[in-house]
């Protein structure tokens, strides 16, 4: 954050090939990337490595700038095994890592209970990073990120919202469950900004399964949710935009 602003950047000019096409931009007088990075970074911006970093710490930046960064604690929930463990393996970037926070015993109690009234606690370990199973409806899924983001021990929560999974309400229209969609109260676009808004710590909703749900995402990026599309790309960006609003927080410190 610089003067109370954040800043991205990208370097160009970081191959030979590269370099030769800067000489003849305002770029050149930039230097070498290494120095270059160095010197940003320094200053407190979030340096991207290529175009797809850049896109996605620009998005996550505008998206959780309000939002407090106290720790590099994550929660992660999915209602898939593998995105849930992919998420777990996505908290390293080349300088620093995050972690899986450690569960309060109050919030597993209170994960437990959810789970009982949803019928799925002979299904579910209550643990971190945690596969809630593709049963989970709506609800389910945002109580337990509640319960998550209020743990003292979570610092940012990465969320799989499995609009693929049949108990969750993500469709712009259903033929076959008319109603049983994004325009139900119950469905995830109504219930999670709510959740986002009273909450200071940073959540990160993940909708993949393609084009289908590009109404849902719309919908919620729309209130001011954080979506990504991949739980990989989403955890990564949180990662990196952590590790710099942290840096720059250790920066002001020092002044």
């Amino acid at each position: 954050m610089v003067s109370g602003k954040q800043v991205v950047v990208y370097k160009s000019g970081k191959t030979a090939p590269g370099a030769a096409g800067v000489m003849g931009h305002t770029a050149s007088i930039a230097g070498g990337p290494t120095l270059f990075e160095s010197v940003v970074r320094q200053a407190g911006a979030i340096v991207a490595e290529d175009f797809s970093a850049f896109d996605d710490l620009f998005y996550i930046a505008g998206a959780l700038q309000h939002k407090k960064i106290r720790g590099k604690r994550m929660g992660a929930i999915s209602g898939a095994g593998f995105e849930a463990v992919g998420m777990a393996d996505s908290i390293e970037s080349d300088n620093f890592s995050m972690e899986m926070g450690v569960l309060e015993p109050d919030t597993i109690k209170r994960v437990e209970e959810i789970l009982v009234g949803k019928k799925l606690d002979a299904l579910v370990e209550v643990r971190n990073p945690i596969d809630i199973n593709p049963g989970a409806d709506d609800e389910a899924h945002l109580q337990i990120t509640e319960a998550f983001i209020l743990d003292p021990n979570i610092d940012a929560v990465v969320v799989g919202l499995d609009p693929t999974a049949p108990s969750v309400r993500a469709l712009e229209e259903s033929r076959l469950r008319p109603g049983y969609d994004i325009n139900d109260p119950k469905s995830t676009v109504h219930l999670m900004p709510p959740i986002v808004d009273r909450n200071d710590k940073p959540i990160v909703g993940i909708i993949d399964g393609g084009r289908l749900y590009d109404a849902m995402a719309a919908a919620l990026m729309d209130q001011g949710v954080c979506v990504f599309r991949n739980s990989g790309r989403g955890a990564r960006a949180l990662v990196r935009y952590v590790e710099a609003r942290l840096y720059a927080d250790a920066l002001k410190s020092r002044k």
